[in-house]
């Protein structure tokens, strides 16, 4: 809404923060917080603050902000649920809390894929999932949104779950293999792909 003070946690390249500008108008502010700041020196945005920020170590006004949005940020904190506490201080009386993170429920590979490929690629999708929950990750933290966020005292609590379907060769295909390489090394370390 217009005239909003908006903060988003782990902010990545800023597409969210660039339109969140846009949405809060010339009256309204939006700070960007990250570890990684370097991608929102692109953004031409007058009402952006951009704060160079560790959710886990740094503190946080309270009672701060109309809106407070987070990506994909909790799913890798330690500290999850005391992190979103944190979040949700931050917000003013009658405010918005809008937490997105993933559920990982369900991995399938098209059928037509011929049998020993689609074997191998279920291989690396089940070394992948034990090796993102060797190193911390979160795989169930989506389920649990909506109660954890319930149980914080907010007032018409809703969820909303999605199944993604990728196809080869597109941006998100892209960052999956991005996502296996950086995790190659526990990959490798469950034993089930060599």
């Amino acid at each position: 809404s217009e005239k909003w003070r908006s903060l988003e946690t782990g902010v990545g390249g800023g597409s969210i923060a660039e339109w969140l500008c846009q949405t809060v108008g010339a009256a309204g502010q939006v700070v960007a917080a990250d570890l990684e700041v370097k991608f929102l020196k692109a953004l031409d945005c007058p009402n952006l603050d951009v704060w160079e920020f560790n959710l886990i170590t740094d503190e946080l006004p309270e009672a701060e902000f109309d809106l407070v949005h987070a990506r994909s940020v909790l799913i890798h904190l330690p500290q999850r649920e005391e992190m979103l506490r944190k979040l949700a201080q931050a917000i003013k009386p009658g405010g918005w809390l809008f937490v997105e993170d993933p559920h990982f429920l369900i991995y399938g590979i098209d059928p037509s894929v011929p049998t020993p490929m689609r074997e191998a690629a279920d291989n690396v999708d089940k070394a992948m999932l034990q090796a993102i929950e060797i190193i911390g990750i979160d795989t169930n933290l989506g389920g649990r949104l909506f109660g954890l966020i319930c149980s914080l005292g907010f007032e018409a609590v809703q969820g909303r779950g999605e199944v993604s379907v990728y196809r080869g060769g597109t941006p998100v295909s892209e960052m999956m293999m991005l996502t296996v390489e950086r995790l190659r090394t526990p990959i490798l370390g469950t034993g089930l792909v060599m």
